[in-house]
């Protein structure tokens, strides 16, 4: 059963992928030779649309996610930590290629349009290559009307360079934003010590010139290189200390004068974390000596 929901979140992840580069690439090309719509009106709805389907793409990544566990419900859309600045870049993205798409059909179709009247002089003047048909009057055999390129003008093609620069320059800036916490954010996860923390030492109390083999539990233990107890400014530091990520094995080798009552048991992480917990560990009087008697003498 777990295989067939892996095999769903697979497909579900491949069709987001699909849907976010497809869907803002046609839009651009196919709405781009609209030409009876205004370009002003036609670019926003291109954003708009491009936007849409990137969410609704992240939406189908989380909801595969969710498939195979792999969600996190404390953050948005269940997606790992970070999600909205990524959603914000690529949503940035996606505004520039839909852009870029749309001012270039803009200005690689050419427009067309008809000349009535011509005389064949004002013909010859037309360079040929901008000619796409060319067709006599019907009332007047010396007269044509000319089917023409329309060049773009200077004006349009600095205009779409200059939206091109402005835009590219805000990705930039946004991905060098989204990236740049990224990496201040994983400097300081780096940076600062995790403490360790203490549940649990078994056994909880040892005699006065005992050594004890002792068992702490608790988390973040890895690192842990330190073990002592601690009553004032009297420390009894642990031997033989072995620890995994929830466990660490030491012994204390406790002095005969050691103080008895409650003593803090401390572990220090190799990175500068440390754990106090007081009154976890007991010392208590040594024992006395036991003395067996002397049996009675007989008759």
């Amino acid at each position: 059963m777990n295989s067939i929901w892996k095999i769903v979140a697979i497909f579900l992840v491949g069709l987001a992928l699909i849907v976010m580069i497809a869907i803002p690439v046609a839009l651009g090309f196919g709405l781009s030779n609209l030409s009876s719509a205004p370009p002003e009106m036609l670019l926003p709805l291109l954003a708009i649309f491009g936007v849409v389907a990137l969410l609704a793409s992240l939406t189908i990544v989380s909801v595969a996610f969710s498939m195979v566990d792999l969600s996190d419900k404390t953050q948005a859309l269940g997606l790992p930590e970070g999600t909205v600045r990524a959603v914000i870049a690529l949503s940035l993205i996606v505004i520039f290629v839909i852009t870029s798409v749309f001012l270039f059909g803009n200005l690689a179709t050419p427009d067309t349009g008809k000349l009535t009247g011509l005389t064949q002089a004002q013909v010859d003047a037309i360079p040929v290559d901008q000619i796409v048909s060319l067709e006599r009057d019907t009332n007047d055999a010396t007269r044509f009307t000319v089917e023409r390129v329309i060049q773009k003008s200077q004006a349009s093609e600095d205009f779409a360079n200059q939206v091109l620069t402005t835009v590219s320059t805000l990705v930039v800036s946004i991905a060098g934003f989204y990236f740049g916490t990224r990496a201040v954010a994983a400097a300081r996860a780096g940076g600062a010590p995790v403490p360790p923390t203490i549940e649990r030492i078994e056994p909880e109390e040892a005699h006065q010139g005992e050594k004890t083999d002792v068992k702490i539990t608790g988390s973040n233990l890895r690192l842990a290189n330190l073990v002592k107890l601690v009553q004032d400014s009297k420390e009894i530091l642990a031997t033989e200390v072995k620890s995994d990520a929830a466990t660490i094995f030491c012994k204390f080798n406790i002095p005969e004068d050691a103080a008895t009552g409650k003593w803090t048991l401390v572990v220090v992480n190799a990175d500068g974390g440390e754990a106090r917990s007081p009154g976890m560990f007991t010392i208590t009087i040594k024992p006395a000596a036991s003395s067996k008697s002397n049996p009675p003498a007989g008759p």
